[in-house]
C-alpha cells in the first residue's frame, strides 16, 4: 500500500444520497476539533483572496448563459436573464492523504467537489500541466504551504505530486468544497441545455 487517506466529512454531506461512496466509505463518525480551526484559517486566510477568482467566474459563467439563451430566443420572446448569484464556499470533506511514492498525473473527478485547498505538512514539488499544449508549471511547496486549486486548474489542468530525494512519505490535508446552490452538481457547459451546471456523472457513484 502506497496511500492511506481518512476522511472527514460534516454529516449532512456523508449522508448526502447524492455523496460518492468514496467520501462516505472512507469517512470517520465525528469532525475532530482540528478540522474546525483549519476551517477557519482558510475562512479567513486563503478564501479572501481566493474570492475575486470565484466572482470573476460567476460573472463569466452568468454572461455565458445569457448570451447562450439570447440567441435560444427569437425577438417576440425576448429572453429575461437571472440575476446573478454569489455563490459562498461549503465544505464538503477534509481528507488526510499519506503516501509513499509519487502521486502520478490526475485531475480529482468532479464528484469530489469545486474548489480544492490543500495544505501541505511536508515539502513537495507540485506540477501542474496543461495537456492541450503541454505547458508545464513546477511549485516547490515547503510545509505548511497551501495551494487552491480551482476553475481550469481544478476542471482541465492535471496535477501530480513528486516527493524530494530520499524522502520517503508525505502529508497533507485536502479540503473540497462545493460551491453554494451547485452542491453535488458538475460545473461543465451543456451547449443544450445553456447552462454550466448539471448532474454528476453516474460514475460517482462507485
Amino acid at each position: 500500500m502506497t496511500q492511506l487517506r481518512v476522511f472527514f466529512a460534516p454529516k449532512h454531506m456523508r449522508e448526502d444520497e447524492k455523496c460518492c461512496a468514496e467520501v462516505r466509505r472512507g469517512s470517520v463518525t465525528h469532525m475532530p476539533s482540528w478540522t474546525e480551526r483549519l476551517e477557519r484559517v482558510i475562512s479567513e486566510g486563503v478564501f479572501p483572496f481566493v474570492q475575486p477568482l470565484i466572482e470573476n467566474m460567476e460573472d463569466e459563467e452568468h454572461a455565458m448563459e445569457v448570451e447562450a439563451q439570447n440567441k435560444k430566443c427569437s425577438s417576440a420572446n425576448a429572453f429575461v436573464p437571472p440575476e446573478k448569484q454569489a455563490s459562498q464556499m461549503k465544505l464538503f470533506h477534509h481528507v488526510v492523504v499519506t503516501f509513499q511514492a509519487n502521486l502520478d498525473a490526475h485531475y480529482d473527478p468532479p464528484y469530489l467537489g469545486h474548489v480544492i485547498v490543500s495544505s501541505s505538512l511536508d515539502a513537495a514539488d507540485l506540477v501542474v500541466t496543461n495537456p492541450d499544449d503541454g505547458i508545464c508549471v513546477r511549485i516547490h511547496l515547503l510545509p505548511g504551504d497551501v495551494y487552491v486549486l480551482c476553475d481550469e486548474a481544478r476542471d482541465k489542468w492535471i496535477h501530480e505530486i513528486q516527493l524530494l530525494s530520499q524522502q520517503e512519505r508525505r502529508t497533507s490535508v485536502v479540503s473540497r468544497f462545493w460551491r453554494s446552490g451547485h452542491e453535488f452538481k458538475q460545473r461543465k457547459w451543456d451547449k443544450g441545455k445553456c447552462t454550466w451546471w448539471g448532474p454528476l456523472p453516474a460514475s460517482h457513484a462507485y
